[in-house]
């Protein structure tokens, strides 16, 4: 239950990455983020204490990993079973990746190590990402990705399918900004929006990813929800962390 989307400037060093995160709202609210070292890796991410993990990060090499749960993947969540938090992955991914090129392997290793419930995850390099899709038995990878990735637990198909197309038109074709998109509500029907609220999941989190390679620096900009109100600005993106990138 999230939306993920980025755009590239012109020359590919540089890059904006947004992420909605939908959760229960009896979940624990995240910890902000700020500088972690995972495996020797500085890294920025915030942290779900409910797993131990995180949905989107960066480290020092400019690497961004983002993770949304996948609830169209034939999978029986009913039936049970030990399951590593996918959350960790992501950490994982980012302690141990300097490039996107050397990522698949990387991935690939970490999922033959545990078992996860399937999941997208999108690893972004410079100017370009590739999206890892894990239904439960397999891995497969998607290296032209389209904008934007979204999940839901809820109605899933046409969820993504009606958040995808207000991308087409308001940001495509139109002229929403990526921050407008990811505060977008639909009239009378905020439950499937991409700033949604049901009776049990919200919308509880926006976070914004900018990598700039000219001027050697990542930062993440991050807000949680203030406010049930549906009519209000919900995120203030106060909270700001900058990391200097590593190589320049």
């Amino acid at each position: 239950m999230c939306t993920l989307s980025w755009k590239f400037s012109k020359d590919q060093c540089v890059h904006d990455i947004y992420f909605s995160r939908d959760e229960q709202r009896k979940r624990a609210q995240a910890e902000s983020p700020e500088l972690r070292e995972v495996d020797g890796m500085k890294c920025l991410f915030p942290r779900d204490p409910a797993g131990g993990g995180t949905w989107i990060g960066a480290n020092e090499y400019g690497v961004v990993v983002c993770l949304l749960n996948d609830y169209q993947a034939p999978f029986d969540y009913a039936a049970g079973g030990i399951y590593r938090s996918r959350g960790l992955l992501v950490s994982d991914v980012l302690g141990g990746v300097s490039e996107l090129q050397s990522a698949d392997k990387y991935v690939r290793s970490c999922v033959k190590e545990a078992d996860y419930a399937p999941f997208r995850l999108v690893v972004f390099g410079l100017g370009k990402c590739t999206c890892w899709c894990w239904d439960g038995k397999s891995l497969t990878v998607d290296q032209e990705v389209r904008c934007p990735v979204t999940s839901s637990s809820w109605d899933s198909k046409r969820v993504e399918e009606g958040r995808k197309e207000i991308f087409h038109q308001l940001v495509v074709e139109g002229e929403l900004s990526l921050d407008d998109y990811h505060r977008h509500q639909l009239d009378g029907d905020v439950e499937s929006s991409v700033c949604m609220s049901r009776e049990h999941t919200q919308t509880v989190s926006l976070t914004k990813v900018s990598v700039d390679h000219r001027a050697g620096l990542v930062k993440i900009q991050y807000g949680a929800r203030l406010s049930e109100e549906v009519d209000q600005d919900l995120f203030a993106m106060e909270h700001c962390v900058a990391l200097r990138l590593n190589n320049q």
